[in-house]
């Protein structure tokens, strides 16, 4: 369990600092407002699997496993309206969930971590890919 708790963790770090990375790189508007808060969500995330660990009694596992990416957007194209950095930004939240989702089939594994996951982690992942669709069929409309 600790193992995927850290999976998690530390895509959720690199998560927030690609969206930070992004709002700092762009003119800030009202929908950059979604991809700053996209990285507010991950920092809670980050915080929130720390308790957690402590709480199994595991300590924190520094490892990057790539999953996210070095994004970075078009020069000319807001982040919104950049569909390589969108789909990028997408398949790494997608494949954070898929991790959770490996996590909630571990056997036995312990409730709490369970609980933990599929309400504090799945469902801000969800909101996150659904948010980022939205953004893919914008950008892909204005295109036509």
């Amino acid at each position: 369990m600790a193992e995927a708790l850290n999976w998690i963790l530390n895509d959720s770090q690199q998560a927030a600092k690609a969206y930070s990375q992004l709002v700092e790189a762009s003119n800030v508007d009202e929908k950059m407002w979604d991809f700053a808060e996209m990285a507010k969500d991950h920092e809670q995330i980050v915080g929130r699997v720390k308790r957690t660990l402590e709480q199994v009694g595991s300590e924190p596992q520094e490892k990057n496993r790539g999953i996210w990416p070095a994004v970075e957007k078009h020069s000319s194209l807001r982040v919104y309206e950049d569909i390589d950095t969108l789909r990028a930004l997408r398949e790494a939240e997608q494949a954070e969930l898929e991790d959770c989702e490996k996590l909630m089939t571990m056997g036995e594994g312990n409730r709490m971590v369970h609980t933990f996951v599929s309400t504090n982690v799945m469902p801000v992942l969800n909101s996150h890919i659904d948010t980022l669709d939205r953004y893919i069929e914008r950008a892909q409309a204005l295109r036509r």
